[in-house]
């Protein structure tokens, strides 16, 4: 006997091994299928009745208020027409016009800050520099008066700043010292 005959007759003969199940709502016989796979748990009447209970009630389109069948839980339109509308005008109403962070003129457009990319720049530039003329300051290591040349320097001079450098990185060495040596 060939083997692919063998093989045809085990197809063949599969369907018919199978068992007639019950269903599980209903508790009828569901006969055997000629498919493969697993067995239906539930008998044609009753999947239909499932598949319909499953589906959300009839509610209204969001944007034209006619009443539709959805197919998903989430769903918010009746069409992708409605769809497409309702999102059309919903990034519409995001435009609105403000002003230029750098040169103060106004600017449409959604999410935009400035007018134009050398505004922008000429902006972060002068944020950096911070434009202000830094006002005259009083060095905490020497107390010697003087005229900070940029925003942000502390020190009138970098033998002061390294002196002051120096003098808290001694004091927290000894300081780890200290904490280190047990019975001190």
């Amino acid at each position: 006997m060939d083997i692919w005959a063998l093989i045809d007759a085990a197809r063949q003969g599969a369907p018919a091994a199978r068992v007639p199940t019950k269903c599980r709502i209903c508790q009828c016989d569901i006969p055997p299928e000629p498919r493969r796979g697993r067995p239906r748990l539930t008998c044609g009447p009753c999947a239909v009745f499932q598949s319909a209970a499953l589906h959300p009630r009839p509610r209204q389109c969001e944007r034209c208020k006619k009443e539709f069948c959805p197919e998903r839980e989430v769903a918010r339109f009746c069409c992708d027409g409605c769809r497409r509308a309702a999102d059309n005008e919903r990034r519409r109403s995001v435009y609105t016009s403000a002003t230029c962070r750098g040169c103060g003129a106004t600017v449409m457009g959604r999410a935009r800050r400035y007018c134009a990319p050398d505004c922008r720049q000429q902006h972060r530039n002068a944020l950096k520099r911070k434009c202000e003329a830094p006002s005259e300051r009083r060095c905490p290591e020497c107390q010697k008066p003087f005229m900070p040349q940029r925003a942000g320097v502390i020190y009138c001079c970098r033998t002061c700043a390294k002196r002051r450098a120096d003098r808290n990185h001694c004091a927290r060495r000894c300081a780890a010292r200290r904490n280190s040596v047990p019975g001190v």
